[in-house]
């Protein structure tokens, strides 16, 4: 560990040195949801009006909003572009947003095909474990597809967060690091489950319907999902499977009652499989202690 620790101490840079290698007309990924740029946000912020045309692309972002474009209202040197529209993609004017529509399943194609590229790549990453790897906790979707392809790949180190089991598409080592972030460790952001309405659970009811004993369910985030996961606690149903892309409070309270064993699973038997986690902090704490729970970059 001391060896890591040394490589590791070697590569840390500050965020206002990591912000100086941004250049003019750059592509600037921050990744999505939980990890999505913090330290590097706040540097480019003081480099409003001294940069031009830099593109801020963002999958979905969960936490404060665009430091960066808040600080350049006239989007003179920021204007941002997303594959997915949250509610702090919404708060960018729509003089200075644009919008990619890709699947998340399409995400690293588009790279490998050259129709997506990215300059450079910022995002939160947990602390080296003794084994050196960084992880990208707890969403790994399409992490490591932005460290490997950027030019830059600046990994904002946050001490809230974990490693994860899964594939090794869930972690980078500190040896294919160049720079390394430190900043204040903002903890990991609970999402609130949204209320779920009549209508909602109607429609669920339906969705109730068609699941048997040994079903695999892919379950995502909103009111009908969570619907369908409360229903589904309340029956008789057993030996559930989870193979999804994302991983919802929900799935988290069907495991706890019993009802997922993923032992007719004919892929990854008995194990639950993600590629993005976001909602209570009690959803994080499974995530980092489930041991039938896998993070996975391909789901």
């Amino acid at each position: 560990m001391s060896d890591v620790m040394s490589e590791y101490r070697s590569k840390v840079i500050s965020a206002a040195d990591a912000a100086a290698m941004v250049k003019s007309n750059d592509m600037v990924d921050y990744y999505a949801f939980t990890a999505s740029s913090r330290y590097l946000d706040e540097a480019l912020s003081l480099r409003a009006g001294e940069l031009e045309n830099v593109t801020i692309r963002s999958e979905l972002r969960l936490g404060p909003p665009f430091a960066c474009i808040m600080a350049d209202p006239e989007g003179r040197s920021f204007v941002l572009d997303s594959l997915f529209y949250g509610p702090l993609e919404l708060m960018v004017p729509k003089t200075q947003r644009t919008w990619t529509p890709a699947p998340l399943s399409f995400f690293e194609a588009l790279f490998r095909r050259k129709d997506l590229q990215c300059d450079v790549a910022s995002f939160m990453v947990s602390p080296p474990d003794n084994e050196g790897y960084l992880h990208f906790a707890p969403s790994p979707s399409l992490a490591k597809t932005l460290a490997r392809d950027s030019r830059v790949f600046f990994a904002e180190v946050n001490e809230s967060y974990f490693p994860i089991r899964g594939t090794e598409d869930r972690r980078i080592h500190i040896s294919d690091v160049r720079h390394i972030i430190e900043g204040d460790n903002p903890p990991m952001l609970g999402v609130p489950i949204p209320p779920i309405s009549p209508e909602d659970q109607k429609i669920a009811g339906h969705v109730l319907g068609v699941v048997r004993d040994g079903s695999c369910l892919q379950i995502g985030y909103g009111a009908v999902p969570e619907a369908v996961a409360t229903l589904i606690a309340g029956t008789d149903l057993k030996e559930l499977g989870i193979h999804t892309e994302f991983l919802s409070d929900g799935i988290m309270r069907l495991w706890q009652a019993g009802k997922v064993t993923g032992s007719k699973k004919t892929t990854d038997p008995g194990k639950i499989v993600s590629g993005i986690a976001f909602g209570s902090s009690e959803l994080y704490d499974f995530v980092r202690d489930c041991p039938d729970q896998i993070g996975r970059a391909h789901v």
